[in-house]
C-alpha cells in the first residue's frame, strides 16, 4: 500500500498540514492519504493513519472519527486545521456503479453523517469559530461493457504488438500509458492512432493544453484516453469496475463541487465553477500562512469570503485568524485522471432543517437533513445528475 511509502509522497510536494506546521499552526489529519508519510523529515504531529484492510464503510467508525475531531482535536487540543478523509461513496460508486442501489444507500449514510458533523460542531460550541470546506476530487460513470459495446482492447487492435512496449500502464481506468521500445514509437503510435472510436492516443506533446498532461518527467511517450464509459484495456479486460473516473473533465459526469460554511464565508452565495487547484490558496488565506508554489489563484476564490477592511491585494498573507479552521473530505482520491483542472460551484448554507421529498424517483429521502446537504443532493441527482464522488480534498500543491 502505498499509503505508508513515503518516497510516493515526498516527492517535491507538500501537504497543507505540513505547510501550517512549519508556519506555526496547529494541524492535524485523520485517515488523508499520506498522513502517515514523511516529508523532507518531517509529519503531521497530531494524526490517525488509516490502518491497512480498513472498512470505509463502517458508519460507527465514521461517527468516532468525527468526535475524535471535532471533540478533541478541536475542542480539547485546539488545533487551527485538520483534514478528515471518509472512502466513501468512491468504493460503492467503482463496485457497484454510480446509480446503483449499493451506493444510493452510501449517499445516505453521507447525508447522516454530514448532519452528525454539524451537530457535534454546534454541540461543542464551534459553530462561530470554524470554517467547513467540504468538495470532491472527481465524479463517476457508469462503465460501459458486454455486448453492448466495444471494448477498447489493444491486443486485438491491428498493427499493435506487446512485443514493441517495454513499458505499459493500462487496465487501471480510462487513461493509458505506453513507453514503446527504442525506435518503434512512430509504429506503436500510428497502430493505435484512430484504431478505436471511443480511443483518443497522443504523443505526450499532443495531449490537450488544457489537460496539463503532457511536461511532466513521469509521464510516457504515448498517452491513451478513453471516452466517457470505456476502459483501456491491454491484453484482456481486467478491470471490474461498474464505475469509473479520470474521464476528460469537461465532461459533467466527472464535475465535483464544493460547500463551504463558516464565519469567513458569506451566506447563500453560489459563483461560477472554478478549478481545484484554487481552494488550496484559499485554506492558505484562511490560515493566514504564506502558501507553497501553486497553480492556484486567490482572486478566483476570495469573494466567497466575507469582506474586511484593510485586506489588501489577492496576494496578501492576513494574520491568523482567532477562527479555526477543518477541511473535511468523504471520498477517495484519483490518482490517474488530472484532478487539479475539476471545476466546483461554492453555496453557503445557514438554515439548519430543510424537509426535502422524493428528490430523484429512486432516492426517496422523507426526513428532515440538514441543509448542508440539501443543495448537495439537489445537485447530484435532481439537478445536474453529477454522480461522482461525494465529498473529498485533494491538498497537495505540485511545485
Amino acid at each position: 500500500m502505498t499509503q505508508f511509502v513515503d518516497s510516493y509522497w515526498d516527492n517535491g510536494s507538500l501537504p497543507i498540514w505540513i505547510t501550517a506546521q512549519r508556519q506555526g499552526l496547529k494541524a492535524g489529519s485523520l485517515h488523508f492519504p499520506g498522513t502517515a508519510a514523511t516529508y523532507k523529515g518531517e509529519t503531521v504531529r497530531v494524526r490517525q493513519v488509516e490502518p491497512r484492510f480498513y472498512d470505509h464503510s463502517n458508519e460507527t467508525d465514521w461517527r468516532l472519527n468525527i468526535d475524535k475531531v471535532i471533540g478533541e482535536w478541536f475542542h480539547q487540543q485546539d488545533l487551527d486545521f485538520v483534514s478528515l478523509y471518509f472512502g466513501e461513496p468512491d468504493l460503492a460508486g467503482h463496485s457497484f456503479g454510480p446509480d446503483s442501489p449499493e451506493r444510493r444507500e452510501m449517499v445516505q449514510q453521507v447525508d447522516r453523517t454530514i448532519g452528525y458533523i454539524r451537530d457535534k460542531i454546534q454541540d461543542h460550541g464551534l459553530t462561530d469559530r470554524l470554517n467547513i470546506i467540504i468538495t470532491a476530487d472527481h465524479g463517476m460513470s457508469t462503465v460501459l461493457r458486454g455486448g453492448l459495446v466495444e471494448e477498447i482492447i489493444l491486443s486485438k487492435i491491428p498493427g499493435f504488438s506487446f512485443r514493441d512496449i517495454q513499458f505499459q500502464l493500462l487496465d487501471y481506468g480510462p487513461v493509458g500509458m505506453l513507453l514503446p521500445k527504442e525506435g518503434v514509437l512512430e509504429k506503436v503510435y500510428q497502430a493505435l492512432k484512430g484504431a478505436h472510436p471511443h480511443l483518443h492516443v497522443y504523443k505526450k506533446e499532443e495531449v490537450p493544453a488544457r489537460l496539463h498532461y503532457s511536461k511532466h518527467p513521469r509521464l510516457l511517450p504515448i498517452i491513451l484516453i478513453a471516452d466517457p464509459g470505456y476502459i483501456v484495456n491491454g491484453l484482456l479486460p481486467l478491470n471490474s469496475n461498474k464505475g469509473e473516473h479520470g474521464f476528460d473533465n469537461e465532461v459533467m459526469d466527472m464535475k465535483a463541487f464544493f460547500r463551504a460554511v463558516g464565519p469567513d464565508f458569506q451566506k447563500n452565495l453560489m459563483v461560477d465553477p472554478f478549478d481545484m487547484v484554487d481552494v488550496y490558496p484559499l485554506m492558505c488565506h484562511l490560515l493566514g500562512i504564506n502558501p507553497e508554489i501553486n497553480d492556484g489563484k486567490l482572486h478566483n476564490t476570495k469573494h466567497m469570503l466575507v469582506p474586511k477592511e484593510n485586506t489588501g491585494g489577492n496576494n496578501e498573507i492576513p494574520k491568523k485568524n482567532t477562527q479555526m479552521e477543518v477541511v473535511i473530505g468523504l471520498s477517495a482520491s484519483d490518482w490517474v485522471s488530472c484532478t487539479s483542472f475539476h471545476h466546483y460551484h461554492f453555496l453557503q448554507h445557514v438554515e439548519e432543517n430543510q424537509s426535502i421529498m422524493n428528490l430523484d424517483s429512486n432516492l426517496k429521502i422523507q426526513r428532515k437533513v440538514k441543509i448542508s446537504m440539501f443543495y448537495f443532493i439537489i445537485q447530484e441527482y435532481a439537478y445536474c445528475r453529477q454522480r461522482g464522488d461525494i465529498m473529498s480534498l485533494w491538498v497537495y500543491v505540485h511545485k
